[in-house]
């Protein structure tokens, strides 16, 4: 999960849905947030199954937000999958835009399990997509190619955007 929205009181992290599905039934377990020893509960705000999104709140603001990028991402782009895991507190993978569309993009960044949920960023450290495993919007899974729901899918049913950028959506 990574940072879309803060303020003075608290954080909006935007993340994998399939990282906190079982969240979502009763009993569930709670949604537990780490960073080296620090442990925070976090909320389910907001999800979308269907594009494998959900937005999560914490009770901590004044957190540094990753910036979204603008619908400029074309084929042939580098995109970088970031995890906060691995020796030096985190990991990255490297890949191509193979396809861009109304349903997110296509690219090559190879996503292990522990990539679910994460930012895949441009170059220019903007988010242009969320690490997915499980997100198909042509109902079939294709092999070293994934496709990521895209700043679009998030402002259309996750967030709430706007010229001043984005802000949490309707809890749900």
């Amino acid at each position: 999960a990574w940072v879309v929205y803060s303020d003075a009181e608290e954080s909006y992290l935007v993340t994998s849905y399939a990282v906190v599905e079982a969240a979502t039934r009763k009993p569930s377990p709670t949604v537990t947030l780490r960073k080296g020893e620090e442990e925070i509960e976090a909320q389910i705000w907001n999800s979308n199954p269907g594009r494998d999104l959900a937005l999560l709140v914490i009770p901590r603001g004044g957190l540094p937000v990753l910036p979204l990028a603008p619908a400029t991402t074309k084929i042939g782009d580098r995109t970088f999958a970031v995890a906060g895991i691995g020796g030096l507190g985190a990991s990255v993978t490297e890949g191509l835009v193979a396809d861009v569309s109304a349903d997110g993009l296509q690219h090559t960044a190879p996503l292990s399990d522990l990539y679910r949920g994460s930012p895949l960023i441009d170059e220019e450290g903007r988010v242009v997509g969320v690490g997915s495993r499980s997100y198909s919007p042509l109902n079939f899974l294709v092999d070293d190619v994934w496709f990521a729901p895209g700043p679009s899918n998030m402002c259309e049913s996750t967030l709430n955007c706007g010229d001043s950028g984005p802000a949490p959506g309707s809890a749900g």
